[in-house]
C-alpha cells in the first residue's frame, strides 16, 4: 500500500470511529485530565495520599478504564478537541471536496459559538475540567491554548468558505486575547502573555500561540495594534531561546516551577508558531529562531531505534500519541521549506499508523516501559489522541498527495 492510500485508509477508519460518538454535531469522549481531576481531589486528605499515588499509577501505567469505572467518569465535550476536529474536517473538505466534511466542520463551529465561556464579551473557551498548574484553575476558565486551537479551525473555515462570520469570530477571539489576559512586566520592549485571565504564568508555548494568532489575524484585518502586541510577545520568547536553539517550557523567571522542562509536543508547538510568524512577517529574526529550533527538534526528539519518537531530549518513554501527532504536524508545517525532512516525515507517519492505531480505528494513548516490560496503554482519549491525530493525518494527506 502506498503512503497516500495508507493515510487515507487511516483517516477513514478514525473518522468512522469518531462518527459513533457524536451529539448535537460535536464529539464526546474521555480525556487524561478527567481522571486527574478526580484523583487530585484526594490531595485535600493527607491520609488518602498513598491510595492517590496508587490510583495515579493505575491510571497512567496500567489501565485508565479502571479509574473511569471507579469514579464513574462520563465522557465530555472538550472545546479544544472540537477545535482540532473542526480544523481537520475543514482541511479534508479542502482536499477532497466531500460535502459531509464541510457539514461536520460547520456543525462544530456552530456549537462552539453557542458554548463560549460565560461572563466574557468576546469568544473564548476553556477545558471542561478543573486543573492544577501551580494554582487552581476552575473548569471553563478561558485558556489561550484552547481558544487559539479553535481560532485555527475558524480561520481555516473562513479561508475555505470566504464566509465573513468565521473571520468575525476570529476577530472576537483576538479581542479576548488582547484585552483579558495578563501581561508580564515589560522588558526590552517585550512581554509575556498569560495562559488564562487568572494567572500570571510565563509559558512559552501559550505565549507564542497567542502571539502568532494576533499577528496572523491582525495582518489579515490590518489591525496594527494586534500585530504589535503579538510581535512584542513573540520577541519575549525569542530572547529566551537557549544556545542550542530550544526553549524550556517556563520562562527564565519561572523555570523553577518545573526545572528545565522540555518535551517533544511543546517544542513542536513553539516551532510551528515561530515558523508561521516568519511566514506572515518575513522577519529574519523569526526565520533564524525557527530554523535553529527545528534543527534541535529533529536531532534530539527522534531515534533510529525501535521506538521512533522520544518524549524528552533524554528519555524515550512514554511514547505518547500526542508526541506522535505533533511530530507529524510540525514536520508537515515546515516541509515546503525543508524537503530534506520528507523521509523523516514519512517514517513518522508510517510508524504512528503501524504502531498506534487500533483495529477499530482509534489511536492508543501510550507505550510505556516499567522495569523490563514494555506495553501499550489502550485507551481512546478524544482530545489528547483522536483529535490531534485527525489533525496530523489531514496535514500528512495533503503532503503525501503532493509528493
Amino acid at each position: 500500500m502506498n503512503l497516500t492510500k495508507k493515510i487515507n485508509t487511516s483517516i477513514y477508519k478514525l473518522s468512522s470511529w469518531l462518527d459513533k460518538y457524536t451529539m448535537d454535531g460535536v464529539y464526546y469522549g474521555h480525556d487524561p485530565f478527567d481522571t486527574k481531576e478526580c484523583i487530585n481531589k484526594l490531595k485535600k486528605h493527607t491520609l488518602l495520599d498513598i491510595p492517590r499515588k496508587v490510583l495515579i499509577e493505575i491510571d497512567e501505567l496500567i489501565n485508565p478504564k479502571i479509574i473511569h469505572k471507579l469514579f464513574n467518569i462520563k465522557p465530555k465535550i472538550n472545546p479544544k478537541g472540537q477545535g482540532l476536529l473542526m480544523y481537520s474536517f475543514a482541511h479534508l473538505y479542502e482536499l477532497e471536496q466531500d460535502p459531509q466534511n464541510l457539514i461536520k466542520a460547520k456543525n462544530i463551529a456552530k456549537w462552539l459559538k453557542n458554548n463560549s465561556s460565560k461572563n466574557y464579551d468576546d469568544l473564548c473557551w476553556g477545558y471542561p475540567f478543573d486543573w492544577h498548574s501551580k494554582i487552581f484553575i476552575p473548569k471553563d476558565t478561558p485558556s489561550t491554548i484552547v481558544t487559539t486551537a479553535i481560532g485555527d479551525g475558524l480561520h481555516k473555515l473562513h479561508t475555505i468558505t470566504k464566509e465573513q462570520k468565521y473571520l468575525d469570530d476570529c476577530m472576537s477571539i483576538c479581542n479576548f486575547l488582547d484585552t483579558k489576559l495578563n501581561i508580564s512586566k515589560e522588558k526590552n520592549n517585550t512581554f509575556c502573555i498569560s495562559y488564562t485571565p487568572i494567572d500570571h504564568f510565563q509559558v512559552h508555548n501559550a505565549n507564542l500561540f497567542t502571539a502568532e494568532f494576533l499577528i496572523r489575524i491582525g495582518t489579515l484585518c490590518n489591525n496594527q495594534k494586534w500585530i504589535d502586541k503579538g510581535l512584542k510577545a513573540a520577541m519575549f520568547s525569542v530572547n529566551e531561546i537557549k544556545s542550542d536553539g530550544s526553549l524550556y517550557y517556563w520562562s527564565k523567571n519561572q523555570n523553577k516551577n518545573a526545572f528545565n522542562s522540555q518535551d517533544i509536543y511543546h517544542s513542536g508547538f513553539e516551532i510551528r508558531c515561530l515558523y508561521n510568524i516568519w511566514k506572515t512577517t518575513q522577519n529574519k529574526i523569526f526565520e533564524k529562531a525557527y530554523k535553529n529550533y527545528l534543527a534541535f527538534f529533529t536531532n534530539k526528539y527522534f531515534t533510529n531505534e525501535k521506538y521512533l519518537f522520544k518524549f524528552t531530549p533524554n528519555k524515550t518513554f512514554p511514547v505518547d500519541i500526542h508526541s506522535c501527532s505533533e511530530a507529524i504536524i510540525t514536520l508537515t508545517t515546515v516541509i515546503k521549506d525543508h524537503p530534506e525532512y520528507l523521509d523523516l516525515l514519512n517514517k513518522s507517519i508510517n510508524w504512528t499508523i503501524d504502531n498506534m492505531q487500533s483495529k477499530k480505528g482509534w489511536y492508543i494513548y501510550r507505550i510505556v516501559k516499567k522495569s523490563y516490560f514494555t506495553y501499550k496503554i489502550n485507551f481512546p482519549y478524544l482530545r489528547w489522541g483522536q483529535s490531534w491525530m485527525l489533525r496530523a493525518l489531514s496535514s500528512a494527506y495533503e503532503i503525501s498527495k503532493k509528493n
